[in-house]
């Protein structure tokens, strides 16, 4: 049995082609985003450009970062995805604290 393992990314400011390239991203426990999901975007940009990462794994962890409007943290809230400011338990031992913007 293979250990559980986590991918990160962040700053990916709406550009996610080279996120897909990733080995082993459909297989990670989750993917967690540490923000600056869009550029100065909306929900339209950040509902875009998660979907598409939700379509290469399904769990998604996120939190907003300083280029993300509240309209992007509402989004992250009723998808279950937000952990700005929170501490979540990811498993296996493993908490995760965030903190964003």
């Amino acid at each position: 049995m293979e250990s559980p393992f986590w991918i990160a990314v962040g700053d990916i400011h709406e550009d996610v082609a080279t996120i897909g390239r990733i080995p082993g991203l459909d297989k990670a426990q989750a993917l967690l985003v540490s923000g600056d999901i869009t550029n100065r975007g909306r929900r339209d940009a950040a509902e875009r450009i998660l979907g598409r990462l939700a379509a290469i794994t399904p769990r998604l962890l996120a939190q907003i970062g300083n280029m993300d409007g509240g309209e992007v943290e509402e989004l992250l809230e009723e998808r279950g995805w937000n952990v700005h400011a929170r501490t979540t338990d990811l498993g296996h031992g493993v908490g995760l604290v965030s903190v964003g913007y």
